[in-house]
């Protein structure tokens, strides 16, 4: 707590304050709630008797939904990604309980919170003070403009407008829980507040109208067959709960499955320590701005991480040898691509990045490796990586240079184009670049070769800016490396 900066103490303590507060609040104002003052209160649309036993099922809801929605979050490309079933659950609340129902009903999620021994009791605070406020918020609105507009969920005559009414609440609900995390971020982080806030809303926009139909459901099946009904209501949940639980499992063994072969690649060369993460971010970059659908990025991903497995073949000698490569040496780097796709050829998951693995140092010019592919021959996903990968040797310091700025590696890449790079992936890579994204560079910057030291092919033959220098070492030899790929059977249909 003390390490938060002010705003953000500040912050945490108004949140607790508040729900402090609102919880006071609906203890004293729920034994009294009756059908006759609701239009005052808002109290919902049970006498206090049957008011309190519906009180005492959600709190008992609330508790174990949101001990399984403990389990079951996972990481997609677009985030945390999961079911939610608490929200529903205290949407029902307000339908049914009313405000000050609802109110008890969330400060019950802080109960569940006290058992998680991973998170801060500060987090734990902050997180169950917001749920109580956007809930407070939220059914203050609904009954406010129900009880003035004469809508009535329960009645048997329902129309779009009660629908739209708690389709607004349920966005009052998300947009009040969201401005308080966006608040503590940019407090934190110091980013701006209405950009963060935007951003989570954006995410949250397709959960808000599941969760606003959820909850009319359930508090309707109570209302009208009773608990039972309500308990299968939320049955289905807890199956797709499992379902995405085993969906984290096995998208965790898949991400142990990379780190272990990039953690094996970065031991041999330990010059290039970090270079799989930055490529993939740089290929996330340009995928982004040529406006790939999710489930390629994902696989983009992996073909960044992964484009240099092949070198665990390859001897680390030959791999960081300056200057001059025999025979034997230079076929053995020209084949870490073939070596790389026999590597990961078993990993289902990967599909594509498999291609982008092979073909990677394919040239638009045909004068690449392994087999000599031209222009739209080569595979988009190659494609992208030739650009990332040369983009992030630039700007990286080797054993002959320093790095080099982004601005000159861009006017590399960009002397290069319909040569070694497609020229599409270069102007996506300008584009990320013109639209906000920092990429990882090294601090030291020169404009020209270090006369230090010459490049070594097995790590610098990625950086056009060594070609010269490459070149008067060994010349390239696609014919011979097609061969070798043919010969081996290693090549991708």
């Amino acid at each position: 707590m003390r390490d938060l900066p002010w705003r953000a103490r500040s912050l945490i303590f108004f949140v607790a304050a508040t729900a402090v507060a609102l919880l006071v609040f609906a203890m004293k104002h729920l034994p009294a709630a009756t059908l006759a003052d609701s239009a005052r209160l808002g109290s919902g649309i049970f006498a206090p008797r049957e008011t309190l036993k519906v009180m005492g099922l959600l709190v008992v809801l609330v508790l174990v939904t949101k001990l399984a929605a403990s389990v079951a979050v996972f990481e997609s490309d677009r985030g945390p990604f999961g079911v939610d079933q608490v929200t529903p659950v205290l949407m029902a609340s307000y339908l049914l309980v009313g405000t000050s129902g609802a109110i008890i009903v969330a400060a019950s999620v802080f109960l569940v919170m006290l058992l998680e021994q991973d998170l801060a009791m500060v987090k734990k605070v902050f997180n169950a003070g917001v749920l109580i406020i956007s809930v407070s918020v939220a059914s203050a609105f609904y009954w406010f403009v129900a009880v003035r507009t004469h809508t009535d969920w329960a009645n048997s005559s329902f129309t779009l407008t009660a629908f739209g009414l708690i389709l607004a609440s349920s966005a009052i609900f998300v947009g009040t829980n969201c401005y308080f995390i966006a608040a503590i971020v940019s407090s934190v982080s110091g980013s701006s507040l209405l950009a963060t806030w935007r951003g989570i809303v954006r995410d949250v926009a397709g959960p808000l109208v599941v969760n606003s139909v959820l909850g009319l459901m359930l508090a309707t099946v109570y209302y009208h067959v009773g608990v039972i009904a309500m308990i299968l209501v939320l049955l289905p949940l807890y199956v797709a709960r499992w379902v995405f639980a085993q969906i984290a499992g096995e998208r965790a063994a898949q991400e142990a499955t990379l780190a272990a072969l990039i953690k094996a690649v970065e031991t041999k060369d330990w010059y290039t320590k970090g270079h799989s993460e930055r490529v993939a971010v740089a290929s996330l970059q340009i995928g982004g701005s040529l406006k790939l659908d999710p489930d390629l990025m994902r696989e983009l991903r992996f073909a960044g991480m992964l484009h240099d497995v092949g070198k665990l073949g390859v001897p680390t000698g030959v791999l960081i040898k300056p200057g001059r490569l025999d025979d034997a040496e230079f076929d053995a780097i020209k084949r870490h691509p073939v070596l790389g796709q026999e590597v990961v050829r078993g990993i289902e998951f990967l599909d594509e990045a498999k291609r982008g693995i092979y073909y990677h140092h394919e040239r638009i010019d045909g004068r690449g490796y392994p087999e000599g592919l031209k222009g739209d021959e080569i595979p988009l996903f190659a494609r992208i990586l030739g650009v990332a990968d040369a983009f992030d040797s630039m700007t990286q310091v080797r054993s002959y240079r320093g790095a080099r700025s982004v601005e000159a590696a861009l006017e590399e890449l960009d002397a290069h184009r319909n040569t070694q790079f497609d020229t599409r992936m270069v102007d996506a890579l300008m584009g990320a670049l013109a639209a906000g994204w920092e990429p990882e560079t090294s601090p030291v910057v020169v404009t020209a070769v270090v006369e230090t030291g010459v490049p070594a092919l097995g790590v610098d033959d990625d950086d056009p800016s060594a070609a010269a220098a490459l070149a008067a070492h060994r010349p390239l030899r696609v014919d011979a490396i097609s061969d070798s790929a043919s010969a081996s059977g290693s090549g991708i249909a």
